[in-house]
């Protein structure tokens, strides 16, 4: 055992010691100051995406890699199964779909529809649940490829407007959502059609706050697609009519924490540079 008047000694070793560490690490500490640049940046997650409703292949990841571009916006139309269960056949293909996206260096943003006509049907509550609950194992195991999910499933192109099955209601919609949520990892995002839908099923009228934010919540991992950006004025009802600035506003600050999504959908007099410029900065 050591003497009472060791202990300082051995006290002042382990200060020398710790002194010498830091200044031999501060002589190796290299600044780096980067400089602006407008050269396009492949940026995981963030950018322009490609819409694909057939098979992901390697070739189309390396093309689009070429072009700085990082996502893939994979859409499963599935009409033969709207009154079914998905078969083992389709869920290889979209494990295979993962696989290959993970190979290729790109991430995928995934939405499921069972039809794209308006008047078409789409799929009973209990089978999208039952649909849901069969791809979650491979949503679980391949968060790491999906940038996010679309809620989808419910109306034409699974954007929750019309519904043969008359699922087009908040409780509904609500219902399809926490079940996405439930079946992606807490890590990842589902977003919704509209800023007011989301509005609706969280009975909340506020964005995201700071004390909310990445917190683990429904509301913290539920962001936005609009589907028809710059095509009229509401942006064919992504805002409502009677406050347009106020669903902008409201995005601007859910933005900060959530991703946004879309595409466009029909030229329009709201369609040029300056608007696009606009929007793009201001909800993020």
């Amino acid at each position: 055992m050591g003497t009472k008047s060791s202990k300082p000694a051995k006290m002042m070793a382990i200060i020398f010691l710790l002194l010498w560490a830091t200044l031999s690490f501060a002589q190796h500490i290299q600044t780096i100051t980067y400089q602006p640049t407008d050269e396009d940046i492949f940026n995981p997650e963030r950018g322009f995406s490609t819409y694909l409703s057939s098979p992901v292949t390697l070739s189309l990841c390396n093309s689009l890699k070429a072009q700085k571009l990082s996502v893939i916006q994979r859409i499963y139309t599935i009409p033969q199964y709207h009154d079914k269960p998905l078969p083992q056949s389709f869920l290889d293909l979209m494990q295979k779909d993962l696989d290959i996206a993970r190979k290729g260096g790109v991430k995928l943003v995934i939405r499921f529809s069972y039809t794209d006509d308006q008047n078409g049907a789409d799929a009973a509550l209990d089978t999208i649940l039952m649909h849901i609950d069969q791809i979650k194992p491979i949503l679980q195991k391949n968060y790491d490829v999906i940038a996010y999910m679309e809620a989808g499933f419910i109306g034409a192109w699974g954007e929750w407007y019309y519904s043969s099955h008359h699922l087009n209601n908040t409780a509904d919609r609500r219902t399809v959502l926490f079940a996405l949520l439930d079946a992606l990892p807490v890590q990842r995002d589902v977003v919704v059609r509209t800023p007011n839908y989301k509005r609706l099923i969280f009975n909340d009228s506020l964005p995201i706050s700071p004390e909310e934010a990445f917190n683990g919540s429904k509301k913290s991992r539920t962001g936005a697609h609009n589907d028809c950006f710059l095509a009229s004025a509401t942006d064919y009802g992504t805002y409502l009519e009677n406050d347009i600035q106020g669903d902008k506003d409201y995005l601007h600050q859910d933005n900060l924490y959530v991703p946004q999504g879309g595409e466009t959908c029909s030229p329009s007099a709201y369609s040029g540079c300056a608007n696009a410029l606009k929007d793009l900065a201001y909800m993020r």
